[in-house]
């Protein structure tokens, strides 16, 4: 290890004198060496190596040839599903006009307007993947005229899986699209079919089939493509498509608000749809069904447009907090913005638009209530103040602002350099680098409203125009005309504390480390700043055959001041757990483990705060030392340093706009304002109605084969006792129901991906009627291999083969099970003899070296000897296989020499 330490020092010294064209140049060279390789000796001509750089990205499909498993599987989400495609593509040595050549990107872009339908791409491949000493073997053979014909290992790439992830309803048009189905038949694929998840279980499919499928739940569903090969083995590509909604609730009515002139206006800013901002709002009305009582809720940072009104609405039901305002006769209306990423300024104009029609078309004399979800609490206060300074009423009589940040967000600068350093490398076609992920991230990151947000942008400081919102916040203030109340509800922990363990570290801690080893290895450190230091935060190198070709580091000094670790709402690196206002960190998260694979760590910090306590409650405190960034909320009140009435949360830090952990506060807030709690009932007109959708928590969504997980309702907080029953389903490798608040994945459950669907109905007991509602997450059983999530590692998949004497020995027959032990021992095998076509040899390295084989006429035993191989082997387990079909029949002595020992083996070589 102190040796391997130093050489990667030396090299990344030496790095330094290379230019970042110089570096490119080598590793476009590394890849062009591949064309040395001899076409001949890649018998399926698919050269794998070609298409897929990185090992990583087929490590889970050499895991099953390797190992010999019956049953494994892999994740396909629409990105890798183009990046494995693009990666076959380029694998084939010759142009194949079967293998399908389309728009991937294109046919995604082009699904997001077909509502219900979902494109379904399944590809099956055979090919060749040579090792870094295959490489330089079969290169130097060709070189020097060795007899090298070897047999490379084949690895089937299977690639079946959704095209499309997000879905508004629940009758869904599955389509196996004809343009991207290709199967080879030597892959051996017996049938294929797929599992929707809906109850029916896996049914067998074709090129250009069409499959109609009813969901009765809303959420998370596992959709698994098999491939059923000979000998009762099969391969599982598991996606995750998530529902939205059953069904879109017709709206009340829908605005689509046009920008006014306005001096506001950044030119430079995109959107989407037209030459100018807007955006769309949808009303849908209380449970008493007149609109006098409107509750605007302003959507927060979206730069890509991921969110529409509907998805907002469903982040806001959850917990029933929507359920809560409409069944007490308030009327919700949503306010999407077609430039989600825009100066907030002109967001701004386009709230206030929306305001000014409410107040035309509203009945009644109620006032309108504003929440403003993040980014949306600074839109909404400023188009508040600014229709206040132009003398416009606006009839707001509360601005409650969800976890908005007034003094700044914060992500961690390393992440933000990280971004950058990888659209830098501009090697995306060489690295099979979604091309479109690295430009959402940037687009995010280069956003208006990102420079507007960040407390630290691409550095240790702001961006200008962060500087310059601030200014204009302090000369606006807060919202005051008619009595308004201004209320902040935050996630941050409101006493000040820090206790999450994720989110405990230290200045100057790793956040990510990514250590991919082979031909080309990556290299990947994310730090948390230091306090009044310089920190390297963010490195990325590459190194090609052990040259350091891109390196790419980030150094800053920091003042005393460390926004990651702080009471905050939080956000995390886990892919699983990312909100929606850093969706963009997705891809900068998938784009890492491309260069990792399986050797990602964050030493468990894998938390940050996005929107620090101080922010989210306008802290007019000062701030001179670290311990003041944590000063609570009782401190802010009691100092009036806070310009908010009053301030709801917990006294834990949870998920940025996430309304699960805070429903308690929710339940607070519409008590002391409005005089209601939660509530699943209409007051004005009882009658039948569905309950609260069910929420489902647990510590992890995966478990390991060995272990176990328990599943937990979250209370909904109802004061009727026994109101529900709760039923779970679970479908997948097993299917399982059970009745009860609790459901325990494991142990014992076969690996894969499942689907556990929870429905809650009111119990026989409770007097009340009405249909039920439901909801479900994927949950993952991984293999005991695995080495991410910490499950052990064991087994020895293998059996015996046929082995042959030494020619040390007598030529007398031996007893096979004495022949297994010795030739164990020894730790090298051939088989079999007689060789008819060709010779397997297996053999371990103990320690990296050189590997020659041969082999002697033993009728001419001083006579020229065929050289089979001479080349480097790095330490493992080896098995090789050589064709013979062009050596005469003979005795011949197979010498195996290491750097280890000699041995020599008789063979006997026939016609096949």
């Amino acid at each position: 290890m102190k040796n391997y330490l130093l050489t990667f020092l030396t090299l990344i010294l030496f790095a330094s004198s290379y230019s970042q064209e110089d570096g490119l140049k080598k590793l476009k060279d590394a890849y062009d060496r591949l064309d040395s390789v001899e076409k001949k000796s890649i018998k399926t001509e698919k050269f794998l190596n070609k298409g897929f750089f990185f090992k990583n990205r087929v490590a889970e499909f050499l895991k099953f040839e390797e190992e010999k498993l019956d049953s494994y599987f892999s994740f396909v989400e629409p990105s890798s599903w183009e990046v494995i495609y693009q990666g076959l593509s380029k694998s084939f040595l010759k142009k194949n006009s079967d293998f399908p050549e389309t728009d991937v990107l294109q046919i995604m872009e082009s699904s997001k307007e077909q509502e219900g339908t979902v494109p379904i791409g399944i590809i099956c491949v055979e090919g060749e993947y040579l090792e870094d000493y295959d490489i330089d073997e079969n290169i130097e053979a060709t070189k020097n005229g060795f007899l090298l014909d070897k047999k490379y290992k084949k690895y089937k790439i299977f690639n079946g899986g959704i095209l499309k992830n997000k879905v508004y309803s629940g009758t869904i048009r599955f389509e196996v699209l004809r343009d991207l189905f290709y199967v080879e038949s030597n892959a051996n694929v017996k049938s294929i079919s797929i599992d929707f998840s809906d109850g029916q279980g896996f049914r067998e499919v074709s090129a250009g089939e069409i499959i109609n499928v009813e969901y009765d739940s809303d959420g998370e569903k596992s959709i698994a493509v098999k491939f059923e090969l000979n000998k009762e083995r099969e391969f599982i590509n598991y996606s995750k498509l998530y529902i939205v909604t059953l069904e879109k609730e017709e709206p009340y009515l829908s605005y689509d608000l046009a920008l006014p002139n306005s001096s506001k206006q950044n030119s430079n800013t995109t959107s989407r749809g037209s030459s100018f901002f807007r955006g769309q709002a949808l009303v849908f009305r209380g449970c008493d069904r007149v609109f006098d009582r409107p509750v605007i809720y302003v959507e927060g940072f979206d730069p890509l447009g991921d969110s529409n009104a509907y998805d907002i609405q469903d982040r806001f039901q959850v917990a029933n907090i929507e359920g809560t305002l409409r069944n007490n006769g308030y009327d919700m209306i949503y306010l999407n913005f077609y430039s989600g990423g825009g100066d907030i300024r002109t967001n701004a104009d386009v709230l206030e638009q929306l305001i000014e029609t409410v107040n035309d078309q509203k009945i009644g004399n109620n006032d309108i209530i504003v929440i403003g979800e993040s980014m949306g609490g600074l839109i909404a206060r400023y188009a508040l103040t600014s229709m206040e300074n132009s003398s416009r009423v606006h009839n707001v009589s509360h601005f409650i602002s969800f976890d908005a940040p007034h003094l700044g967000a914060n992500i961690p600068v390393g992440y933000q350099k990280l971004i950058e350093d990888i659209d830098d490398i501009n090697l995306f076609s060489l690295l099979n680098i979604s091309i479109s992920e690295v430009d959402d991230a940037m687009t995010s990151v280069n956003s208006k409203a990102a420079k507007q947000l960040l407390l630290r942008r691409l550095g240790p400081n702001p961006h200008s125009d962060f500087t310059s919102l601030q200014n204009e916040f302090q000369n606006l203030g807060f919202p005051s005309q008619g009595g308004i109340k201004n209320l902040s509800i935050v996630n941050a922990a409101v006493d000040g504390s820090v206790n999450e363990p994720e989110l405990t570290y230290s200045p100057g801690n790793k956040l990510l480390d990514v250590d991919f080893v082979n031909a080309l290895s990556g290299f990947i450190v994310v730090r948390t700043n230091g306090l009044n230091t310089n920190t390297k935060v963010s490195s990325l190198i590459i190194l090609t055959l052990g040259v350091p070709t891109t390196v790419r580091e980030d150094s800053y000094n920091f003042n005393g001041f460390n926004y990651d670790m702080v009471a905050g709402g939080t956000e995390s690196n886990q892919t699983d757990n990312i909100g929606p206002d850093v969706n963009f960190l997705l891809d900068v998260f998938n784009i890492a483990s491309w260069f990792g694979g399986h050797t990602v760590n964050d030493f468990g910090n894998s938390l940050f705060s996005f929107v620090p306590l101080f922010s989210s409650t306008a802290s007019t405190a000062p701030r001179t030392t670290q311990s003041h960034l944590n000063r609570s909320v009782a401190q802010l009140e009691a100092n009036n340093w806070t310009p908010f009435d009053k301030i709801y949360g917990e006294n834990d830090n949870s998920q940025h706009i996430n309304n699960s952990d805070i429903d308690d506060s929710w339940a607070d807030l519409f008590q002391d304002e409005f005089g209601f709690g939660l509530t699943s009932f209409c007051n004005q007109t009882i009658g039948s109605s569905s309950p609260p959708r069910p929420r489902i928590n647990t510590d992890y969504w995966y478990t390991c084969e060995v272990g176990s997980r328990t599943l937990f309702i979250v209370d909904d907080g109802s004061e009727i006792a026994n109101l529900y029953t709760h039923t779970w389903t679970v479908t997948g490798p097993r299917n399982f129901s059970l009745q009860g608040k609790t459901l325990r994945m494991g142990p014992g459950l076969p690996v894969g991906t499942y689907t556990v669907n929870l429905r809650r109905s009111y119990s026989s007991s409770s007097g009340f009627s009405g249909s039920s509602n439901a909801m479900s997450r994927t949950f993952t059983v991984y293999d005991e291999y695995h080495p991410i999530y910490g499950c052990s590692e064991g087994g020895d998949p293998g059996g015996g083969i046929r082995k042959t004497d030494d020619i040390g020995k007598d030529e007398e027959t031996v007893d096979e099970d004495e022949i297994v032990q010795s030739e164990f021992e020894k730790g090298i095998t051939i088989w079999p003899n007689p060789v008819q076509g060709q010779v397997n040899v297996k053999y371990s390295m103990p320690a990296e070296g050189n590997v020659n084989i041969s082999l002697i006429p033993i009728t001419n035993f001083g006579g020229e000897t065929v050289t089979i191989t001479n080349s480097y082997r790095p330490l493992g387990e080896y098995e090789e296989t050589y064709y013979t079909s062009a050596l005469k029949e003979g005795i011949y002595v197979l010498e195996i020499k290491t750097d280890f020992e000699i041995l020599k083996y008789k063979i006997i070589i026939e016609r096949p």
